[in-house]
């Protein structure tokens, strides 16, 4: 993995994979082009963008953006587990990428904290899905009985597991995988050679240790995502309609409302006026000469400037001041693929997107 930047936008970061063609079969060729077609189709704010691929003979280059913040799984790992209001942004993030992309016919099929990348270092960071080697479009190919098994041990559907046919609904079941591993910091099934007996009869266990403090719809939801019957299991457009899911709307008008009220009105709500009106007014008592100065004068602990010196020369109406011009901004031209390419050394320090060995899995008895 390499890091570089836009030549022409030096302030955007990529990320450049460098992939060895020559030790790829036939089939890991298939599901690179897959890859690679279905990133270049995707446009969405919670899914990792593809910038541009170069080719040559031998190897092939794939320019994404630069995701600082490591994976979702590290993160967990470093906390134990999420409170649910951060569980909830996290899970509201990646169902509205899973709504999209289903809703193009695109199965991930690999869901998983370690695919989950936080775009900044910090708890508040979006999170993205990233890493399409398995993904796939919904066609009766995929539908068909019998297919080989395909995902990371513990988040696999049971449908995948029994080799029957299946659909968008296995992303769905890794997603409720993630929920509980979000706000319990371990895994609902046994990752052992017994565990995907557990996952074939889906019964789930919340250990009071780990869900005493989790509400009753959050471990609604989490049951309605591991239905073993797919027909039964929500849809990303359900999950976004579920009430647990529906309090990050409510959480996020509230907070647009307060950014959108007017600042004076913010002001004088949190700050009272330093200057009583002069009408009622008190005169400040006067300062010695040698301790006043020429330009201010002190009213209620607030310097301001003297009436003498705020008289400034009368505006014509309609015609602007010289000093209140506004703000102007112009948007950057689009990013294209031209870039330079450092080495694979960081010269600011920071890490590349490469995955960081963390187990937060454990097992519960019963």
């Amino acid at each position: 993995m390499f890091k570089g930047v836009l030549v022409s936008d030096e302030h955007v970061k990529v990320a450049i994979k460098e992939i060895n063609l020559r030790t790829l079969g036939k089939q890991q060729l298939q599901d690179l082009n897959m890859e690679m077609n279905i990133l270049s189709q995707l446009d969405h704010e919670s899914i990792m963008e593809i910038y541009a691929v170069y080719t040559l003979p031998d190897k092939l280059f794939m320019v994404t953006e630069y995701l600082r913040g490591g994976e979702l799984l590290t993160a967990i790992c470093k906390r134990d587990h999420y409170h649910e209001r951060d569980a909830r942004r996290v899970m509201w993030q990646v169902t509205s990428a899973l709504q999209y992309m289903h809703a193009r016919r695109v199965i991930h099929r690999d869901v998983k904290p370690m695919n989950l990348i936080l775009t900044e270092r910090t708890l508040e960071s979006p999170v993205k899905i990233a890493d399409f080697g398995f993904a796939a479009i919904d066609s009766d190919e995929i539908r068909r009985p019998g297919r080989f098994l395909c995902g990371t041990p513990g988040y696999i559907a049971p449908e995948v597991l029994t080799y029957r046919s299946y659909s968008t609904k296995v992303d769905m079941w890794s997603l409720g995988i993630v929920l509980y591993v979000l706000l319990s910091g371990y895994m609902p099934f046994p990752t052992d050679e017994n565990g995907e007996e557990h996952v074939k009869r889906g019964r789930i266990v919340f250990p009071p240790a780990r869900f005493a403090r989790v509400s009753h719809g959050a471990k609604d939801l989490i049951q309605r995502l591991l239905m073993v019957d797919p027909e039964q299991r929500l849809s990303a457009t359900q999950v976004l309609q579920h009430p647990w899911m529906q309090q990050y709307t409510h959480e996020r008008q509230r907070l647009q409302a307060i950014q959108q009220r007017p600042l004076n009105r913010l002001m004088s709500n949190a700050v009272p006026s330093a200057i009583p009106p002069s009408s009622n007014a008190n005169p400040a008592p006067s300062l010695p000469p040698s301790r006043r100065s020429s330009n201010t004068s002190s009213c209620g602990g607030v310097t301001s400037r003297r009436a003498s010196d705020r008289s400034q020369p009368e505006v014509a109406q309609g015609e602007p001041s010289a000093d209140n011009s506004g703000w102007s901004a112009t948007m950057p031209p689009p990013p294209n693929s031209m870039m330079h390419v450092h080495d694979e050394g960081d010269d600011d320090g920071e890490d590349d997107n490469e995955e960081e060995d963390a187990d937060c899995e454990g097992e519960e008895d019963g």
